[in-house]
């Protein structure tokens, strides 16, 4: 893609804009860490409520001018404000193929644990995705979650395989893989809500105290969907384990891209009986909500572990 007067636009700028982006609201974020506002905001997928805060606000306006003065054209889709703005299209020479580029943005993730003032549990997420109607194309092509605590980054940009982690404090820089020789019994998943909330085989293999689990057991966390993936993809968990219900495309953009290039896979429950089988990721260009069965994320090198596991049970 060529941008007027200075000519194209390729992966690597676009990788380094996006994680420029990132940083500047981790830095917005972490210094109104004690000095916030914030208000109730109804939330039609939760059971509960749900806050913005200050933090949340200015983080959105951060990304919002540095996105729009750089990508002139991209589509945004944010959270705050029921935001969307839609993209302009990229047409393929001598073709009548449309492209669009739509960016998503959860400017503070984790919104209550950022105002119980904790520690960790709250992150900042951007996607880029690219849309193609005529080819029935949606994809993750790009994603950056950054920790403004640690100053952390876990991203991918478009055309590449890889996905780093990134120390902004060290500088260190570190290309993430999955450790297929990994016994499930020998490490946690982690899960978000209470066991009772799961089914009954995810219930049992997350019980640490049977000889039927699969995993070792079981650690509770919630705060940013984000920082639970970043935990899944350090390898500090072998799986994670989520609820059914709903959720949105700035929740799940970032989180897919990184996903499906590290290779996991979301395992998702059949109802009908009682067993988790492979699903896809779900990837949209709108604010419309997505639908969540129970899904267990787990590694590829995993899936027939956890089928052979799955036919053993009683």
């Amino acid at each position: 893609m060529n941008t007027e007067h200075f000519g194209p636009l390729n992966a690597h700028n676009i990788g380094s804009l996006m994680r420029d982006a990132v940083l500047r609201a981790c830095a917005v974020i972490r210094a109104q860490r004690f000095s916030f506002t914030s208000e109730e905001k109804t939330v039609e997928y939760k059971s509960d409520i749900d806050y913005v805060t200050s933090a949340d606000r200015k983080a959105q306006e951060i990304y919002l001018e540095f996105l729009k003065n750089n990508f002139p054209g991209f589509g945004i889709i944010a959270e705050e404000d029921d935001l969307f703005t839609d993209a302009a299209p990229y047409r393929e020479p001598n073709t009548d193929i449309d492209h669009f580029y739509f960016f998503t943005i959860d400017p503070l993730d984790g919104t209550k644990a950022f105002k119980r003032k904790q520690s960790d549990g709250f992150s900042s997420m951007l996607g880029l995705i690219h849309y193609c109607p005529k080819l029935e194309i949606c994809e993750v092509i790009g994603a950056c979650i950054g920790d403004p605590m640690t100053n952390e980054l876990f991203y991918t940009r478009p055309g590449s395989l890889r996905v780093h982690q990134l120390d902004q404090y060290s500088r260190e820089r570190e290309i993430l893989s999955f450790d297929i020789t990994t016994d499930p019994k020998s490490i946690y998943v982690h899960i978000r809500d209470n066991p009772d909330n799961f089914s009954g085989i995810g219930r049992k293999m997350c019980n640490g105290s049977s000889p039927e689990s699969f995993f070792k057991d079981y650690e509770l966390q919630g705060g940013s969907i984000g920082i639970s993936f970043a935990k899944l993809w350090k390898g500090q968990y072998g799986g994670l384990l989520l609820k059914p219900g709903k959720t949105t495309v700035w929740d799940t953009a970032p989180i897919v891209g990184i996903c499906k290039k590290l290779g996991f896979v979301p395992m998702e429950l059949n109802e009908t009986t009682g067993r988790y089988e492979q699903g896809e990721f779900k990837v949209i260009s709108t604010r419309d909500y997505i639908p969540q069965k129970e899904t267990l994320i787990i590694n590829e090198s995993l899936v027939e572990k956890l089928m052979t596991w799955q036919q053993q049970l009683n």
